[in-house]
Protein backbone atom coordinates (compact mmCIF):
# COMPACT_ATOMS: atom_id res chain seq x y z
CA UNK A 1 0.00 0.00 0.00
CA UNK A 2 1.47 3.44 -0.91
CA UNK A 3 0.04 7.04 1.06
CA UNK A 4 -0.06 10.24 -1.36
CA UNK A 5 -1.47 13.39 -0.58
CA UNK A 6 -4.65 12.08 -1.35
CA UNK A 7 -4.74 9.09 1.00
CA UNK A 8 -3.98 5.65 0.42
CA UNK A 9 -4.33 3.49 -2.61
CA UNK A 10 -3.54 0.10 -3.43
CA UNK A 11 -1.07 -0.83 -6.21
CA UNK A 12 -0.99 -3.47 -7.77
CA UNK A 13 -3.36 -5.32 -6.55
CA UNK A 14 -4.45 -8.20 -9.58
CA UNK A 15 -0.91 -8.58 -10.31
CA UNK A 16 0.48 -12.11 -9.93
CA UNK A 17 3.96 -11.98 -11.37
CA UNK A 18 6.19 -9.74 -13.11
CA UNK A 19 8.61 -11.06 -15.70
CA UNK A 20 11.76 -8.90 -16.64
CA UNK A 21 12.05 -8.64 -20.48
CA UNK A 22 15.22 -8.38 -22.18
CA UNK A 23 17.13 -5.30 -23.69
CA UNK A 24 15.53 -4.99 -27.58
CA UNK A 25 18.99 -5.17 -28.57
CA UNK A 26 19.70 -8.09 -27.04
CA UNK A 27 16.84 -9.41 -28.88
CA UNK A 28 17.53 -8.41 -32.25
CA UNK A 29 21.27 -10.17 -32.07
CA UNK A 30 19.40 -13.50 -30.86
CA UNK A 31 16.78 -13.46 -33.08
CA UNK A 32 18.19 -11.74 -36.32
CA UNK A 33 15.41 -10.30 -39.66
CA UNK A 34 15.55 -10.84 -43.41
CA UNK A 35 14.84 -9.05 -46.02
CA UNK A 36 11.16 -10.48 -46.12
CA UNK A 37 10.48 -9.97 -42.37
CA UNK A 38 11.81 -6.37 -43.14
CA UNK A 39 9.15 -5.36 -45.71
CA UNK A 40 6.21 -7.17 -43.80
CA UNK A 41 7.34 -4.72 -41.04
CA UNK A 42 7.19 -1.87 -43.35
CA UNK A 43 3.74 -3.11 -45.05
CA UNK A 44 1.94 -3.36 -41.56
CA UNK A 45 3.19 0.13 -40.49
CA UNK A 46 1.97 1.59 -43.41
CA UNK A 47 -1.43 -0.54 -42.98
CA UNK A 48 -1.50 1.27 -39.07
CA UNK A 49 -0.81 4.28 -40.54
CA UNK A 50 -3.41 4.41 -42.53
CA UNK A 51 -6.07 3.22 -40.49
CA UNK A 52 -5.19 5.94 -37.94
CA UNK A 53 -5.10 8.72 -40.74
CA UNK A 54 -9.10 7.40 -41.28
CA UNK A 55 -7.86 5.77 -44.61
CA UNK A 56 -8.58 2.02 -44.02
CA UNK A 57 -11.79 1.56 -42.16
CA UNK A 58 -10.97 -0.91 -39.77
CA UNK A 59 -10.33 -0.89 -36.18
CA UNK A 60 -7.45 -0.72 -34.77
CA UNK A 61 -6.00 -1.45 -31.00
CA UNK A 62 -2.15 -1.33 -29.57
CA UNK A 63 -1.76 -2.81 -26.42
CA UNK A 64 1.40 -3.42 -24.61
CA UNK A 65 3.65 -1.47 -22.44
CA UNK A 66 1.74 1.79 -21.54
CA UNK A 67 5.33 3.74 -21.61
CA UNK A 68 9.41 3.18 -21.33
CA UNK A 69 10.35 4.90 -18.46
CA UNK A 70 14.00 3.96 -18.73
CA UNK A 71 15.13 4.87 -22.82
CA UNK A 72 18.69 3.84 -22.35
CA UNK A 73 17.81 0.49 -21.18
CA UNK A 74 15.88 -0.21 -24.13
CA UNK A 75 18.95 -0.02 -26.28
Amino acid sequence: MVRTDTGPFITDLRVRRTIKLEPPRLVCEELPTNASMRQRVAEHRTTIERIMHGHDGRFLVIAGPCSIFNKHGTL
